[in-house]
């Protein structure tokens, strides 16, 4: 049970990149570069929303509004 609300949680590549504001093929390029961590479930990529927020604020210039 609680594995199937850990893939609830977890953000599909395209659901990724239109939080992100890019393309799921991005998305996927940096998960196979190792900037972004993920999970390969069969043959799809899961990302923790969490992992892909860290991601983006670590490469924030400036400060936020």
């Amino acid at each position: 049970m609680r594995t199937l609300r850990l893939l609830e949680r977890l953000l599909t590549l395209k659901e990724a990149g239109t939080y992100a504001g890019f393309d799921g093929e991005t998305i996927r390029d940096w998960i196979k570069a190792g900037k972004i961590g993920a999970f390969k479930i069969g043959q799809e990529w899961r990302i923790e929303p969490k992992a892909l927020a860290d991601f983006l604020s670590a490469r924030r210039v400036g400060k936020a509004a």
